[in-house]
């Protein structure tokens, strides 16, 4: 299968979904959950379970919105950078990459 095919496999694969007002939140292929504020990627579900949340600090509504989403949960801090490769097309690829090819044609 070309890689061009497998790419737009994997974009298929990903889901968007409006959790509030301008709060986004994309999953992806490897079930990674990304929380956007408006459109910046601030927090995380990683797929092992865990939560990670941007230790950069944003607008008082941004806060809100990570708080909001993490509510009940216990978030580590990380580098803003960790949650923007989260969200980053190489990933996509790769993920895709780890799928069979029988995988990508029953989708």
């Amino acid at each position: 299968m070309n890689r061009c095919l497998a790419m737009s496999k994997a974009f298929i694969l990903m889901k968007l979904k409006r959790v509030g007002y301008n709060q986004t939140v994309l999953t992806m292929p490897n079930k990674t959950e990304v929380l956007f504020s408006y459109e910046t990627p601030v927090a995380a579900q990683l797929p092992s379970g865990d939560y990670v949340r941007t230790e950069q600090k944003f607008s008082r509504t941004t806060t809100r919105h990570i708080n909001k989403w993490l509510e009940g949960v216990n978030a580590e801090q990380v580098k803003q950078s960790f949650i923007e490769d989260l969200a980053k097309e190489r990933n996509i690829i790769n993920v895709t990459h780890s799928v069979t090819n029988t995988e990508l044609l029953s989708v």
